[in-house]
């Protein structure tokens, strides 16, 4: 039972991998003419001083395995809200865009045996630098550095002794950016796609026999604080979003998924959140000192 979980879970670890790889592959764009740009706002980057902001609510299904006693996968519906921000910086000359993501995901989940149920608080923060690599007059692409981390706490109803578990993690990876505009008739509207894979950084996790109070009694803060990479904790965030003229502004409707894998901390967990969302998507002026 537990190698074909393992073995399902790793199957699907090599699929979010290769969705990753296909989303930058994306960033490969099709021949395109000499073309005016579609005469509106979707999908066009900000200018100096500009902020494109979205904000979207979602829902879903998630998926965990837990090998806590023994492996078990979880299943569930989950919730979540996120926000967005694309701006433009004039005196940055190499990494001209800000790419912001604040979020949080709530989950319920069984397991299949229905003897057992989890429960994800989970709460996420990136920030990428992203330099315009390709642009052109329906296409953008843009990546850079990236600084990322979550917090939050898995509740696992089946453990008694110590059910709740502080998850979280702080690295630094790539933040990727493709935004593809085009009309669907006479609708202007884009695509637009992101992927979002911390490469080195630390991550928060404790074996479920050590309770913390040990952490700060026994000083044992080694065998909670580990390296991550995507060697020990395979980590993607990948979403598509289709952008619709709204009056002035726009109507986001997405599709996401995100996997957060590691085998630390004497045991392996590895959960996936697939969302479909609809957000609001607005561009505003930035102010400076009041100006």
């Amino acid at each position: 039972m537990k190698k074909r979980i393992l073995t399902t879970a790793s199957y699907r670890c090599s699929k979010f991998v290769f969705g990753s790889v296909a989303v930058i592959m994306l960033s490969v764009p099709v021949k395109m003419s000499a073309q005016e740009t579609t005469g509106s706002m979707t999908g066009v980057l900000p200018q100096p001083f500009q902020v494109v902001e979205a904000v979207s609510i979602g829902t879903g299904f998630s998926e965990a395995l837990d090998e806590y006693l023994s492996p078990n996968t979880y299943h569930g519906g989950s919730f979540v809200f996120r926000n967005d921000r694309l701006y433009c910086s004039e005196t940055e000359k190499y990494f001209r865009y800000g790419r912001s993501r604040n979020g949080l995901i709530a989950s319920l989940m069984t397991n299949e045996a229905g003897n057992g149920s989890q429960i994800e608080i989970m709460g996420n923060m990136f920030h990428s630098w992203e330099k315009p690599l390709l642009q052109y007059s329906r296409y953008d692409l843009l990546a850079g550095p990236s600084v990322m981390g979550t917090y939050g706490v898995l509740w696992n109803l089946r453990n008694s002794n110590n059910p709740a578990s502080a998850q979280g993690w702080l690295a630094a990876g790539v933040g990727v950016d493709n935004i593809f505009r085009f009309r669907i008739g006479r609708l202007p509207v884009a695509l637009w796609a992101t992927l979002w894979m911390p490469l080195a950084g630390a991550r928060f996790a404790v074996d479920y026999d050590m309770p913390y109070y040990m952490l700060v009694e026994k000083g044992l803060y080694g065998k909670a604080i580990h390296f991550m990479c995507p060697i020990n904790a395979p980590t993607s965030y990948n979403d598509v979003a289709l952008l619709i003229p709204l009056g002035r502004n726009q109507l986001s409707v997405s599709l996401s998924a995100d996997m957060t894998s590691d085998n630390m901390g004497g045991k392996r967990t590895q959960i996936t959140h697939y969302q479909f969302g609809v957000g609001y998507v607005h561009r505003f002026e930035q102010k400076y000192n009041g100006r």
